[in-house]
């Protein structure tokens, strides 16, 4: 029981990390392009969200 609630807390973790990583990269590729096309900037949030489950997936994946 402890090590699976181990596991789940260092997915949390991980997560948490990866996200944050991730969100401050892409604001500042956004701050220094200046983007201002609402729908190029959506395509970007997608595509640094499906990375971030992606990643997660594989750290999933590692653990079992």
């Amino acid at each position: 029981m402890l090590t699976v609630l181990l596991f789940i807390i260092n997915f949390i973790i991980i997560f948490i990390l990866i996200k944050l990583i991730v969100n401050k990269y892409s604001k500042y590729k956004i701050n220094k392009f200046t983007i201002r096309n609402d729908s190029l900037s959506r395509k970007r949030q997608t595509i640094s969200n499906n990375i971030v489950i992606g990643l997660n997936i594989i750290y999933f994946w590692l653990l079992i």
